[in-house]
């Protein structure tokens, strides 16, 4: 299997991608959940809506995926990725790796187009 690195730096060597989504996901939560009034616009801009997507604007199958609703939906995602992608990044490569979880996220965000209702919204990184 893997061994997690014991320290950050480690971490950030051995696996790259691994740690850039991890910053990525919690920097996301924190913009938005520290200025969430003022940053509202982009949020509604960047969340997954199936209407939306349907009317062309396909930068919605991406955005929702560095997106959470909440603490404890970043922390789960982000907990899934700290176990897991470490294993994969290694195994599939930086590149392969981040392909898979870019494309599992919009194949996440495309399935739920076509099986929930135009005005469901969507964010996470559940899918990915």
């Amino acid at each position: 299997m893997f061994q997690h690195a014991s320290d950050v730096r480690s971490f950030v060597r051995l696996y790259p991608v691994v740690a850039a989504l991890l910053l990525v996901h919690i920097a996301a939560w924190l913009l938005f959940s520290l200025s969430l009034t003022a940053l509202e616009p982009i949020w509604q801009y960047a969340v997954g809506t199936n209407g939306a997507i349907r009317h062309g604007e396909c930068w919605r199958l991406v955005s929702p995926i560095v997106l959470h609703r909440d603490f404890h939906h970043m922390a789960a995602n982000s907990l899934s990725l700290w176990l897991f992608g470490p294993w994969l990044e290694r195994a599939l490569g930086k590149r392969k790796f981040l392909f898979l979880y870019i494309g599992g996220g919009i194949g996440a965000n495309v399935a739920t187009l076509f099986l929930l209702p135009p005005l469901y919204t969507h964010v996470g990184a559940s899918g990915a």
